[in-house]
């Protein structure tokens, strides 16, 4: 280590002068030196504090990591005087342990796994059961075929190896495909259309057919129907080969689909389609069973359930109706209902709290979210509830799920990545009925999952308009954070184009990056009377963002109405003001120039608060350490101070030095120039 001498000359001439440039160039040369080393150990662990006599100098000192030993078992530290320390800690074998961010879905199946393990572990080799290995400390991997999968880790360190077994762990499910052709259905029938009568000629020659007063069955359907039914309007004449009649309804039932869905058993789907014409020949629905619902689905069934004061805990199976050549009727097509039979396996009814926590979400083709209440029997003699559910706007994706009522904190979770908050909300009511200003905490997210929190502020006559629930979908890690919820009538609503505005709300969550927000959902409700006296329909509400100045319609769905209010989910690419207003006119543009800024919430990065560091006169710790995530020395990080920055200041430090050596053997070569004579 530099040791800096003092000046050893104290008169003034040729020796001085010659001591006075080696004792600079010395200072210089120590300068440079340190200002190399404490840079880079500042550059890549930042500063520890120690609490007690630390070698001779009582109190607190700052110290700084030079060398690390590969097992993490010693750590050499040097403080600014130039004194190095040793520290050792006690190393036991490693306890593998890992767990999983989901354990069962559709194939294919990405799975993050988490090492968990303690005691320092220093190597990893992970075997997923499907022939593949890693040794990643957090592996992702992706499994290509459906089964059941054992996964093991093992996990050493320089005292020891370790593995961790769990048997069957992960379960990827197949999806189970179905297509229902009315192509064989019609063999025999030809129809005419009158305006909106559709007539029906049978040739019963061709189709064998039975009758029952005004209805015929056609009994030999095939394509996976199991019978398809014709009512007539009237009384059908049986008396030569061929029926004529107007039709009044069809009925079509499906043949029974089963298909594996993991947890929830080897449930059975069937469908009773109800139309008011005879498709054509072309027309046809295809049924896709699968574990998971599309990301889109399931934060529309989260958002759905976190407005009816409900979180969903799990979902058993997902039907996907796709329609060729058919509709519902709501979208201007024949189908004008469907009843579903649906089971679904008594223990994992069971495992979810029983019958009464059994919903079936519904959402539509055109985004319309509906919690729909089975009828439930059973079980029956193979362990299986029996779901009918009736959907009175016919077919479209389906989701069995298990909720629960949202606990005082608010919250909703669900399987496959999906998360809760669970802290207390701070509040601030305006109006009766509605809370101007509501704040709620959230846990921590990791990459690509969810959380949905209920916020229900409630409408009044004065507030006419609030928020019931906003889903965040991380992109990357989210801390700990509080999401801010609050009314803005301190905003003007002239940007909007005259559009009347229920409310302007501010959503943000503290300290986030908006780059580490994937996505969100926005639930919100509106008072059907504030629609009315705006001679609005459900269908022309939007939820507007404002982004850097305009205002931007998001994608906005109606879901249902109960009880005077309107209930709408937006979704959006982050956060900001949003008014809830009517849809911009064809002839508007979406985006509104307007004077707001749009507020980009910074990342606030906390550094970890680093535990005492208790030292003896051995210098060695009496208890092991915590285990953390190390920063490896000397490994070009850019966290503590800056590289560049101390490499600039100790490069400026060292041209004052010697600017102030030159001056000074300049001032002393001009006040005795006959000193310097000889050696010039």
């Amino acid at each position: 280590m530099c040791t800096l001498d003092n000046d050893e000359y104290g008169a003034v001439g040729m020796k001085s002068g010659v001591a006075d440039s080696r004792r600079w160039a010395r200072y210089l040369t120590c300068a440079l030196i340190l200002t190399a080393l404490c840079g880079i150990c500042a550059a890549d662990t930042g500063t520890w504090i120690t609490n007690g006599p630390f070698a001779t100098v009582p109190g607190n000192q700052s110290i700084y990591a030079l060398a690390v030993s590969p097992d993490g078992s010693v750590i050499y530290c040097g403080t600014g005087s130039g004194s190095v320390f040793l520290y050792s800690f006690g190393i036991l074998p490693p306890a593998a342990a890992f767990t999983a961010n989901t354990t069962e879905g559709d194939r294919p199946l990405a799975v993050q796994f988490t090492d968990t393990t303690t005691h320092l572990p220093l190597r990893w080799a992970w075997t997923f059961g499907d022939g593949n290995t890693s040794v990643e400390e957090n592996p992702v991997h992706t499994y290509a075929a459906a089964g059941n999968y054992t996964v093991n880790l093992t996990a050493a360190n320089s005292a020891g190896t370790t593995t961790a077994t769990k048997s069957g762990y992960i379960t990827v499910i197949a999806p189970t495909v179905q297509t229902n052709s009315f192509s064989s259905v019609t063999t025999g029938v030809s129809t005419t259309t009158n305006g909106t009568t559709q007539n029906v000629t049978i040739d019963t020659t061709t189709a064998h057919v039975t009758t029952d007063g005004d209805k015929v069955t056609l009994n030999t359907t095939g394509s996976s129907w199991s019978s398809v039914a014709i009512t007539m309007t009237g009384p059908v004449d049986t008396s030569s080969s061929t029926i004529d009649g107007t039709v009044s309804s069809v009925t079509a039932v499906t043949d029974r689909v089963t298909a594996s869905a993991g947890s929830a058993g080897t449930p059975s789907v069937q469908i009773q389609l109800n139309m008011s014409e005879v498709p054509q020949s072309t027309a046809a629905i295809t049924q896709t069973i699968t574990k998971d619902p599309s990301p889109t689905a399931r934060t529309s069934f989260t958002v759905a359930a976190a407005s009816a004061g409900k979180q969903i805990d799990d979902i058993a199976y997902t039907l996907n109706v796709r329609k060729t050549d058919l509709a519902n009727a709501g979208d201007g097509g024949i189908i004008t209902s469907a009843t579903l039979t649906m089971t679904v396996s008594s223990d994992w009814v069971t495992a979810h709290g029983g019958t009464n926590n059994i919903v079936v979400m519904r959402r539509a083709d055109d985004g319309t979210t509906q919690i729909l209440t089975p009828s439930i029997t059973g079980p029956d003699a193979s362990g299986y509830y029996i779901l009918t559910v009736y959907s009175p706007n016919g077919l479209s994706t389906f989701s069995v799920a298990a909720v629960s009522a949202v606990s005082s904190g608010g919250s909703s979770s669900g399987s496959g990545g999906d998360s809760s908050d669970s802290s207390s909300a701070t509040l601030r009511y305006g109006s009766a009925g509605h809370i101007s200003s509501l704040t709620k905490s959230l846990a921590s997210l990791s990459a690509g999952e969810s959380a949905t929190l209920t916020v229900n502020q409630g409408v009044s006559a004065s507030a006419p308009a609030g928020i019931t629930a906003v889903t965040i979908t991380a992109a990357t890690g989210i801390p700990s954070t509080d999401l801010v919820v609050s009314d803005r009538t301190d905003v003007g609503t002239s940007q909007l184009s005259g559009r009347p505005v229920a409310g302007i709300i501010s959503i943000e969550p503290s300290g986030v990056n908006p780059s580490a927000i994937k996505s969100a959902a926005i639930a919100f409700a509106v008072s059907s009377d504030w629609l009315s006296a705006n001679n609005l329909a459900p269908s022309d509400v939007v939820l507007a963002r404002n982004t850097n100045g305009n205002w931007v319609d998001l994608p906005t769905t109606f879901a249902y109405s109960s009880g005077g209010l309107d209930y709408f989910t937006a979704t959006t690419p982050g956060f900001s003001y949003f008014a809830v207003t009517k849809k911009a006119s064809a002839a508007a543009t979406t985006a509104v120039t307007g004077t707001l800024a749009a507020t980009a919430t910074g990342l606030v990065t906390t550094a970890p608060a680093m535990a005492a560091v208790t030292t003896h006169g051995t210098g060695v710790m009496a208890a092991a350490p915590v285990r953390t995530t190390a920063v490896p020395v000397f490994a070009g990080t850019t966290g503590g101070v800056p590289v560049m920055a101390v490499v600039l200041i100790g490069a400026g430090v060292a041209v004052l030095i010697g600017a102030g050596w030159y001056i000074r053997r300049w001032w002393i070569r001009r006040q005795n120039p006959a000193l310097f004579m000889e050696y010039d």
